[in-house]
């Protein structure tokens, strides 16, 4: 029977239905989801978080800041690890307030009397070993990593449950979305259709 040859409350039993049938499927994902990685899938997200350990310790010496070749070009921008703002201030006179410079602009003359160690943001001086962790991650995220992830599969390797892959997982996932993706245009046109008469039937109520 096509739509328009349902009743008012066929329409709502049909709508009800498709709703719950793409719920359905979409809670195939949702279950998968719930369940636990297999031990080589868990190395990525040991990787994941050294790298980001990395990048947090990256921003506290202000690396990224330093690939900026011309301050005034960034006027108004915050610094990434000083947390301040340039202007169109001259080097030397950014350099004198405590700006984090460039490495690429840093004048002869500084260098020569400072050397390099106060253009690295906090987290670089000699004294601050607030995170040793996260600087072992920067300078060596492989060996941290892989130290890490040997840890974990001695201490929980024998009991990892034997579950599927990831990548098997997210192929399946690709066809319960399209599996829920053919039954959008059912319930777009059920909606249509009861929006529709819900349309008609105020006209005709207000035409009476």
């Amino acid at each position: 029977m096509s739509i328009q040859e349902l009743s008012n409350t066929g329409l709502q039993s049909r709508l009800k239905e498709a709703r719950k049938r793409r719920r359905d499927v979409i809670a195939k994902i949702e279950e998968d989801r719930a369940r636990p990685v297999s031990l080589a899938d868990f190395r990525q997200f040991v990787d994941r978080y050294v790298t980001e350990r990395g990048e947090i310790y990256e921003r506290k010496l202000g690396m990224r800041h330093m690939g900026i070749a011309d301050p005034a070009a960034a006027q108004g921008k915050a610094l990434p690890a000083a947390g301040l703002s340039i202007d169109l201030k001259t080097n030397a006179a950014l350099e004198h307030e405590g700006y984090l410079m460039p490495v690429s602009s840093a004048s002869w003359d500084r260098l020569e009397k400072s050397g390099i160690a106060g253009m690295f943001g906090a987290g670089s001086g000699p004294n601050d070993c607030t995170d040793v962790f996260g600087a072992m991650c920067f300078f060596f995220p492989v060996v941290v990593a892989d130290k890490l992830f040997a840890k974990i599969s001695d201490a929980a390797g024998a009991n990892w449950p034997d579950v599927e892959p990831l990548q098997v997982r997210a192929e399946r996932h690709e066809a319960i979305k399209a599996e829920a993706a053919q039954i959008a245009p059912e319930i777009r046109e059920l909606e249509a259709e009861i929006t529709r008469r819900e349309k008609a039937a105020t006209k005709t109520a207000q035409g009476d």
